[in-house]
């Protein structure tokens, strides 16, 4: 998303368009409960992701938070506040985080080398596993 907002934030600051992006990362909505897409079958090579990720979800979002971003998850309202400073600034910063967890995150990325960033990712959320073929 950052490339989606870098590029037109540049080219449209000449006519007075500011453009922000707000990153909240693990946010508490009703949007969850369908975030996870069963696609077009319950097999092939996302079978088993679509299982770990209906489970991360679960731990995430459902009964007591069991894993770091349930904990940490924003509510849509800290989500909202953020989106009204940033789009009632004055002076808009480029990036706006919402909430403990987008914090640490982009913190994490901005000190770790990529492969050490990868790496922290795929021990937070699931992946896709190549040896999981049909």
């Amino acid at each position: 998303m950052t490339g989606f907002s870098e590029a037109p934030r540049l080219e449209l600051a000449g006519f007075g368009v500011r453009v922000v992006l707000v990153e909240p990362t693990a946010a508490r909505t009703r949007l969850n409960a369908g975030a996870v897409w069963a696609g077009d079958g319950a097999d092939g090579p996302y079978a088993g992701f679509r299982k770990d990720l209906a489970r991360w979800h679960a731990r995430a979002y459902a009964g007591p938070r069991r894993n770091i971003a349930g904990r940490l998850a924003v509510s849509a309202a800290d989500v909202a506040r953020v989106i009204t400073r940033a789009a009632t600034s004055r002076r808009p910063r480029p990036r706006y985080l919402g909430g403990v967890l987008a914090r640490g995150l982009f913190l994490r990325r901005r000190w770790l080398p990529p492969a050490a960033f990868d790496a922290f990712v795929r021990g937070q959320f699931p992946v896709p596993d190549p040896q999981s073929r049909p």
